[in-house]
């Protein structure tokens, strides 16, 4: 099983990455949403030992790969910053996965800190920050856990959150509008471990159905005022760390091309 595990919350995180890529002239908000992964920070890179990888990163950080020399797959990714775990991967994958920070994951815990994670195609245990999840692919769970945590959801897949709680959000990535997600909405149908599931066709030429279950809640009008949309339901969820690092939504919109 690959599972990753965060430690220090994602404004530390940014934090670091705002001084880290001061010295390396990338912008932090060009760092976080283009084409750059962890490796683009890399200053210094040893080999103290056989299967081990050492390297030194900007900002005052250091990472630890271990892989197994006979067929070159990680097996493990360990980063520390200002000597205080970080983050950490463990399972198998491919020297190329690795590079491309492309790092397989069937389970993510997060910290007790503010996170940011990922579910695609894997299972997010968010810890007792007040947290945003991404779920995407064909099938993501989350249990938000502790805190008031955001759910961004894409049209593809099935996703299922396991604990919502009415007044935590959940960003429709894919609409502007209730109008437009409405429009896609082909009925409610209850869910298997309780709750509910709401199920959806996207329209045109290459539709497809998708749903997002709600469990261990019932259906209310009010879960309505939760669903988010558009640029503004993105600042939302991801505007009050951005702002704390001197990104604003008008940042945002521009790098996006959305203003």
């Amino acid at each position: 099983m690959n599972v990753e595990r965060m430690y220090i919350g994602t404004q530390t995180a940014l934090n670091w990455f705002a001084q880290a890529t001061q010295s390396q002239g990338v912008s932090l908000l060009e760092f976080i949403m283009g084409d750059y992964n962890i490796l683009n920070l890399v200053t210094s890179v040893s080999m103290p030992g056989d299967g081990l990888v050492s390297a030194t990163l900007a900002g005052g950080a250091t990472m630890q790969v271990r892989y197994d020399p006979q067929v070159m797959l990680v097996n493990r990714v360990e980063i520390q910053l200002h000597s205080q775990i970080a983050y950490v991967w463990t399972g198998s994958m491919t020297v190329q996965e690795f590079l491309s920070d492309f790092y397989p994951v069937d389970v993510s815990y997060g910290s007790d800190q503010a996170d940011w994670l990922s579910a695609e195609n894997s299972t997010v245990y968010a810890g007792a920050g007040n947290d945003v999840i991404q779920m995407m692919g064909s099938h993501s769970v989350a249990y938000g856990q502790g805190g008031q945590d955001a759910f961004e959801v894409s049209n593809w897949g099935h996703h299922v959150i396991k604990d919502y709680q009415p007044g935590e959000k959940i960003f429709f990535i894919d609409y502007d509008s209730l109008a437009d997600l409405a429009a896609d909405f082909t009925g409610l149908s209850p869910a298997a471990g309780g709750g509910f599931t709401l199920n959806f066709r996207t329209g045109g030429t290459y539709g497809h159905t998708w749903s997002l279950t709600l469990e261990n809640t019932a259906p209310s009008a009010a879960i309505l005022e939760d669903f988010t949309f558009g640029a503004e339901g993105m600042w939302q969820l991801y505007g009050p760390v951005l702002q704390l690092v001197g990104i604003s939504l008008q940042d945002l919109l521009d790098f996006n091309d959305l203003a």
